[in-house]
């Protein structure tokens, strides 16, 4: 047996090349012994024989120690490029930013209140300025920008391009040590190059004529008691005052070991808000800030439902808009604010309802608990509210209505479809969905409206439509009032009969439009849509309302901000009471 030079097979003594290969075997595979050039001179140990190699090895050592086969030199080839290809995907990724924490953070003390801290990496950088060239291509925004950036030369004696882009680094933060005390803060700013850092820190100690103090070997310029800045570091650091500065300083040189980074409230809200971004935001909601939310005695108050205690915000950069997203940690939350299980399929039929050309819906997934606490807590004076409109109606609001709620309503703003509860004058109609238990429930309190009705000289046509009974409601003069239809799942209110008609029949649902869909991309399923805006259509309502003059002024300094702007998504989790937390997100889609 032998190996073929060409392919690294073995082949059977005294053959060829093996089947397909081609090649010629040298003469030690035909002959079973070496092949040696005429007059050539073998090799000291090149051959052994039984009696120098042990029992059994009479055959070259060639044959078993020879080259290897190529294959295998191949295969340790990829396995060596597959690991220094993962080493060097790891070290991009690191340095991306992707999973690093902003080091700044180590310069900020575990218990500042409100921290704020910008870290965009690689891809938010790229997204950012796919953006700003998205808005510089407009005319009338270059304009502005342009505009802007001299008005801060001439008032600041500060040339962005010139004094600052040259040496500004990568990271930002902003501290607040006590929310009561807001004016009282500390930026820093990294630095890529100190030489430039110091000459445009020497520029403002020029301007602002400071006087130089030195702590712990590192100059610190003041400006009269009020403003203090140094190069700590690879950071700027400016701060309301000295002591700011000094501090920075002390976590810089590691005498003071602490930072924002180790406090549990932080970490709890950087582990569960989803994704990092280019931005973020931490704020510790202490016991001032709770009395300041809380505001006046009212059922419908959350800061007197839920136990707030920390909150994070993180800003992303998409590819095609601005992604934030929001956490709350919290102690306790109320029953209404706890998310339900059958959202996402009502939200779908809800969809289905609404046609295409809305304008934009507000969504609420437990209206019935909510009106529940407002009743039962401290609005003492609702009930007194309350009593002359069922009086009045013959109805009783809890029998008659929330007990027949199921939760989710949504109110959606329409383009005109008919008139507007009688007016035929208002350029927009409304549309309210709302979930219902039993429909028979439903209809029963329907009659009992309808009665009052007939009895106040409005007519009301029933009919069916598409399994919904529909209710069209004229005035005493004939007006359109408005339509109300339901189905065993739903109930709708329509500004007029005409609404009402367009969504029971078959339309074009708003679910499926593009512009919704791409409103909610980046959300994940399990969140529920709360607001939904079409910012073009709302720009274009807004416009035709105006006067020949009012419009030229809103074409010119307004809507070049706007066009843009395709849509204004917000979604929520409600209260997961197992976590504790409360998370949702803003999404703003912007395209050319």
């Amino acid at each position: 047996m032998g190996f073929s030079p060409d392919c690294d097979r073995e082949t059977p003594d005294g053959a060829g090349g093996p089947a397909g290969c081609g090649g010629d075997l040298p003469e030690e595979g035909k002959n079973g012994s070496p092949g040696l050039v005429e007059g050539a001179v073998p090799e000291a140990g090149g051959i052994t024989g039984p009696d120098e190699s042990g029992p059994g090895l009479d055959k070259p050592v060639s044959t078993f120690m020879g080259q290897p086969p190529r294959n295998r030199g191949r295969l340790l080839a990829w396995v060596l490029a597959g690991l220094v290809g993962l080493l060097l995907v790891g070290v991009l990724f690191y340095y991306l930013g992707n999973f690093a924490e902003p080091r700044v953070l180590n310069l900020v003390p575990a218990d500042t209140e409100l921290v704020v801290c910008v870290k965009p990496n690689y891809l938010q950088q790229h997204n950012i300025n796919k953006l700003i060239d998205t808005y510089l291509a407009i005319p009338a925004v270059k304009k502005a920008y342009d505009e802007k950036l001299k008005e801060l030369k001439d008032e600041e004696a500060t040339d962005y391009e010139l004094d600052i882009r040259p040496w500004l680094g990568k990271e930002f933060a902003l501290a607040i040590p006590r929310m009561d005390q807001p004016a009282r803060a500390v930026a820093m700013i990294e630095y890529t190059s100190k030489a430039k850092a110091q000459a445009y820190l020497d520029k403002m100690n020029q301007k602002y004529q400071t006087t130089q103090v030195t702590y712990q070997g590192v100059p610190i310029s003041v400006d009269g008691g009020r403003t203090a800045m140094a190069l700590s570091g690879n950071y700027f650091v400016i701060a309301s005052d000295k002591e700011l500065v000094e501090r920075v300083i002390d976590r810089q040189k590691g005498v003071l070991k602490d930072s924002i980074t180790q406090s549990p409230g932080y970490r709890k809200v950087r582990d569960n808000l989803p994704g990092r971004g280019s931005a973020f935001a931490y704020m510790k909601v202490t016991e001032e800030i709770k009395d300041e939310m809380k505001g006046s005695d009212n059922g419908l108050n959350f800061a007197d439902q839920i136990d707030y205690q920390d909150i994070g915000i993180s800003l992303s950069f998409e590819s095609s808009g601005i992604l934030t997203n929001y956490l709350v940690t919290t102690g306790k939350a109320p029953s209404f604010y706890k998310k339900r299980g059958t959202v996402k399929e009502e939200m779908k039929a809800t969809l289905e309802l609404l046609p295409d050309d809305c304008i934009g819906f507000f969504h609420y997934s437990n209206l019935g608990g909510l009106f529940q606490e407002a009743i039962k807590g401290s609005m003492g004076d609702i009930g007194e509210v309350l009593k002359p409109i069922e009086s009045q109606l013959g109805i009783s609001v809890q029998h008659d209505l929330l007990d027949i709620l199921r939760g989710d309503v949504t109110m959606a703003v329409m383009p005109q479809h008919g008139s507007f509860f009688g007016e035929r004058m208002a350029p927009i109609s409304l549309a309210l969905a709302v979930g219902i238990k039993d429909q028979q429930q439903a209809a029963d309190s329907m009659d009992k409206v309808t009665s009052y009705l007939k009895q106040n000289r409005y007519r009301v046509n029933q009919r069916t439509a598409e399994g919904f009974q529909v209710y069209a409601v004229e005035g005493p003069y004939g007006n359109d009032e408005f339509g109300v239809a339901m189905d065993k799942q739903q109930l709708v209110l329509g500004s007029s009969s005409q609404l009402t008609d367009l969504m029971v029949n078959k339309h074009n649902p708003l679910g499926k439009s593009e512009n919704y869909q791409k409103a909610f991309t980046p959300f994940s399923s399990d969140m529920e849509p709360l607001i939904y805006i079409n910012v073009p259509k709302v720009m274009t309502m807004y416009e035709d309302s105006l006067s020949a003059l009012g419009r030229s002024g809103f074409q010119s300094n307004v809507l070049p901000w706007f066009a843009p702007i395709k849509s204004l998504s917000l979604v929520d989790s409600g209260w997961n009471e197992q976590s504790g937390v409360i998370k949702g997100g803003i999404y703003l889609r912007i395209e050319k």
